[in-house]
């Protein structure tokens, strides 16, 4: 494998397809090491490595990273509902986030409508077709994105193709506060994790504004080389933010000096549709151009790129947990990859809603995706996550778009 290593594997119980169908392989690769594994029999495999500085280091990634490969093997649908009116044209669903505390979250897409859901009441019934959220809350435009504020569970921010920005009280569901300074469509909000009172919106006018509440005016403007299709705060630096541009690149900034980005990743060959945080100093990117990449913000370097998922033309969603990325697909379905293997871990076909819910509509595969993906966090499990919802719809169909959880 590397002829810098010097690497001996033993298989208890070699078969006959081992060394040719690769289906049944998996290899794993650092710097330090690079160790294949018989995946029929993985837990009587044998891998001696000789002559390699730091093998136990690299022996106890590899024991993290197998760890994590065979802890989940499977997908379940845990209830499912529809979003929008029967009968509306476009009803598919952009954004989709937990609030604070993860009982409730928001949805929000082409319907102009934000609508609150209440997580144990979705439970409690598995399968509905009719209009299940608590509260709702009116847009004057297609919604393209939301986000929760971290610190005041009921403090909610949207923007929309019209280049609006909004802050809601969804506990007294109203309207706080009004951005209008972006010129065109805005693609992505984002609150600021560690000061409660900031947040950032990114449009294709080529700008990132970042706004605080209470105040009537943007604080700070960032002038981008491209339409910015996403731009995420860093989880505990209150002055750096990520932002995703058409031209192929994640620029990163500290916003006490606007004027040029700290740095640049560049890697992808199209439009970057999506960044998020995996960890202080680990950011995924994902683009059109089918791959999604994991970068380390310290070295400045691609640690892992990922393909298997269909993304050529759509926002189709993307999600960080841990050492956990979901993401939908243009063929609808979802797709689950642990960060230290390039290829899906998991992936999961949906059946269209028209076919599941209203079954005398004809269904056509080629037009429906996964648009919206969000993890929900719960403390008191393995690595405090359980379970994922995903949003996905069907632009040439008349009824509404399901939602699964």
């Amino acid at each position: 494998f590397c002829g810098k290593l010097n690497i001996i594997l033993i298989c208890a119980s070699v078969h006959s397809t081992f060394f040719y169908k690769l289906m049944h392989v998996l290899i794993v690769k650092t710097s330090d090491y690079v160790v294949c594994v018989c995946l029929r029999c993985v837990d009587v495999c044998v891998c001696v490595l000789a002559g390699v500085q730091g093998a136990e280091n690299g022996l106890e990634k590899f024991s993290n990273v197998l760890a994590d490969f065979t802890h989940y093997s499977e997908f379940k649908t845990l209830a499912s509902f529809s979003y929008g009116e029967k009968y509306a044209t476009m009803n598919f669903v952009s954004s989709i986030e937990f609030e604070r505390d993860q009982d409730f979250f928001a949805t929000a897409g082409v319907s102009c409508k934000i609508k609150l859901y209440d997580y144990n009441a979705i439970l409690s019934n598995p399968l509905s077709n009719l209009s299940c959220h608590v509260s709702e809350l009116a847009h004057s435009n297609k919604i393209s994105s939301l986000s929760w504020n971290p610190f005041h569970k009921s403090l909610l921010a949207s923007c929309d193709y019209s280049g609006k920005v909004y802050v809601w009280d969804t506990a007294n569901p109203s309207l706080l506060q009004l951005f209008q300074e972006h010129k065109e469509r805005t693609w992505s909000v984002d609150f600021n994790n560690v000061n409660p009172q900031l947040l950032a919106s990114a449009s294709d006018d080529n700008s990132v504004r970042l706004w605080q509440t209470g105040v009537e005016h943007s604080v700070s403007y960032v002038r981008a080389p491209a339409n910015v299709c996403c731009v995420k705060f860093h989880p505990e630096r209150e002055h750096f933010f990520a932002m995703a541009c058409i031209d192929h690149c994640v620029h990163y900034y500290d916003v006490r000096n606007t004027n040029a980005p700290l740095f640049v990743l560049r890697g992808h060959n199209k439009a970057v549709s999506y960044c998020k945080f995996m960890s202080n100093n680990e950011l995924v990117s994902a683009s059109t151009d089918g791959h999604l990449k994991l970068w380390n913000i310290d070295k400045l370097q691609c640690l892992q790129s990922f393909s298997g998922h269909i993304n050529e033309r759509h926002f189709v969603g993307m999600a960080t947990s841990e050492d956990y990325i979901m993401c939908g697909s243009e063929n609808n379905s979802l797709y689950l990859y642990l960060k230290g293997i390039s290829k899906p871990l998991i992936n999961y076909k949906f059946e269209g809603p028209q076919s599941l819910l209203y079954p005398e509509v004809h269904q056509d595969d080629e037009v429906d995706f996964v648009s919206a993906v969000c993890w929900r966090k719960v403390s008191g499990t393995r690595k405090g996550n359980v379970g994922c919802i995903d949003m996905y719809f069907f632009p040439y169909m008349q009824p509404p778009c399901t939602s699964y959880v």
